[in-house]
């Protein structure tokens, strides 16, 4: 009974808002329902805990039912929406037939690499299994203790109003991951943490799925499987797939923002802007580094890279001011739980009066960091997991090919700098790859700044590098598939997104 519950109202009904709120976003332009299905889940876990934060602060006390109830009746509102656009409005434009030429002949590479992904996904699953509980550190002391608490407080001032004594699970840092796993915990009535890691493992499937489906646009079916699977075999992200963390999520949340406006700028259509703004939302409420990260995402991504011809530079800077301002709107309600008590705050370790001597301090210790930082990406000893071929090679191959093809990707655009449409087809390439640039910068600035006293002692924090800088890998991941793939030019969702290219 307790897994059909879970089922019911921890998977099945969240998800059904959040496909039945990404079908409202494409109300007014080219439905992708198989999109809708990719975005589906992670949408609903961010509306839920994002409702249970808004309840808890009218001092509401959690209870799963008022929460299920809530989100179906969001469900039926987002019908409702859904059906009124369509009504008044022109009506909506089915997606076109895949433009794939001989495609028929290359749907054997399409299965053959649906099948890498399905057996690492299996490969993932066994240890959950085996396992169920989280033994990840990081996953049961901090995102996982939080969980816990907020379970059985059935809110969060409980666990906040005690956060001198619960310091080490870093109180103040925003954990939707955390509010989510609770909510699971309420419906299944105890802690129920195989349930919680494979709620982590059906996010990861969902971040294959929009992965998959953003490169579809603009990739060949054939082509766009291939890279997915590339990205569905990364060892620290399969990893961390089900420890329980929050690292995924983020990069869920970062790349599904950049993925909405990709949307957005083909088709000019508002509903995307919203959905970037709450994605952005949903990232701040995920971990303390992303309000960094989505001020890069979101002001590069809408306001600096090349303009489409339908919108102004001022009406863009506006665009952005509201997409940014929505996120915020979503963020205070942690600022504003967080705010009556004396919590530990990780960002005032760095932002503190002495900041601008420190940093003139540490510039003698400039490439030591950046030789320390250099070793964490680059040497399979350093990071969480690596494969046997990089251990035998001696070298953690992601970052190292996503920085050969990011400098290529540069110096190709420099030379072709007065031949705008080689650029505008690398438009999301080039977004992202930056985004994943500036992401770099921002946490290795974290490092350089951060108050210590000598090397050694920041070599703990370097070493958890490689988990952190995996919300940055989705995206380094499509700057290396656009930038190495025959493109078909930007084009209009397809409708055969999950397919082999056959039309829906």
């Amino acid at each position: 009974m307790i897994f059909v519950r879970l089922g019911i109202f921890v998977f099945l009904l969240p998800s059904l808002l959040g496909f039945l709120l990404w079908e409202l976003a494409q109300a007014r332009g080219r439905r992708n329902h198989w999109e809708s299905l990719a975005f589906a889940f992670p949408i609903g876990w961010g509306a839920v805990s994002t409702l249970m934060l808004l309840l808890a602060t009218f001092g509401v006390r959690l209870a799963w039912i008022l929460i299920a109830s809530l989100v179906f009746l969001g469900c039926i509102l987002a019908w409702m929406g859904i059906a009124y656009l369509t009504k008044t409005g022109m009506p909506p434009k089915e997606s076109a037939p895949a433009a794939d030429s001989n495609i028929k002949g290359r749907n054997w590479i399409w299965w053959t690499f649906l099948g890498v992904i399905v057996l690492e996904l299996c490969l993932v699953a066994v240890p959950l299994v085996k396992n169920p509980i989280i033994s990840d550190w990081d996953g049961w002391a901090i995102w996982g203790f939080k969980a816990k608490a907020f379970f059985v407080d059935r809110g969060f001032s409980g666990y906040l109003s005690r956060a001198i004594d619960y310091g080490f699970s870093w109180p103040a840092r925003p954990c939707s991951s955390s509010i989510f796993q609770a909510y699971l915990y309420m419906v299944g009535g105890q802690v129920l943490e195989g349930a919680s890691r494979f709620a982590h493992l059906a996010s990861f499937i969902s971040l294959l799925l929009i992965f998959y489906c953003t490169l579809r646009r603009r990739l060949h079916a054939p082509t766009a499987m291939a890279w997915t699977a590339m990205l569905a075999t990364v060892p620290n992200l399969t990893d961390q797939a089900t420890a329980g963390l929050g690292n995924i999520l983020l990069a869920i949340f970062l790349f599904s923002a950049i993925s909405a406006v990709d949307r957005w700028r083909a088709e000019g259509t508002g509903g995307y802007l919203v959905a970037s703004s709450a994605f952005l939302g949903f990232a701040l409420l995920t971990r303390d580094e992303a309000s960094g990260l989505c001020a890069i995402c979101a002001a590069f991504a809408l306001l600096f890279a090349p303009r489409p011809d339908f919108t102004s530079r001022g009406r863009m800077l506006l665009q952005t001011i509201a997409v940014i301002a929505g996120a915020a709107a979503i963020y205070s309600l942690w600022l504003r739980m967080v705010k009556p008590f004396p919590v530990f705050d990780l960002r005032s370790v760095w932002l503190t009066p002495d900041l601008l001597p420190r940093a003139f301090q540490h510039i003698r210790d400039l490439g030591g960091v950046l030789g320390m930082i250099g070793g964490e990406l680059a040497q399979p000893s350093e990071q969480a997991l690596a494969s046997p071929l990089e251990k035998w090679l001696g070298l953690s191959l992601f970052w190292v090919i996503f920085g050969v093809v990011f400098v290529l990707s540069a110096i190709r655009a420099i030379l072709h700098r007065y031949e705008t449409p080689i650029l505008r087809q690398n438009e999301l390439a080039t977004k992202c790859g930056i985004c994943t640039v500036l992401g770099i910068v921002a946490y290795s600035a974290g490092l350089w700044l951060f108050p210590y006293t000598s090397l050694n002692d920041l070599d703990f924090w370097c070493n958890v590098l490689d988990r952190h800088i995996l919300s940055l890998v989705p995206l380094a991941a499509c700057h290396i598939a656009l930038s190495l793939s025959p493109q078909t030019g930007p084009r209009e969702p397809q409708g055969a997104m999950i397919g082999t290219g056959e039309p829906s």
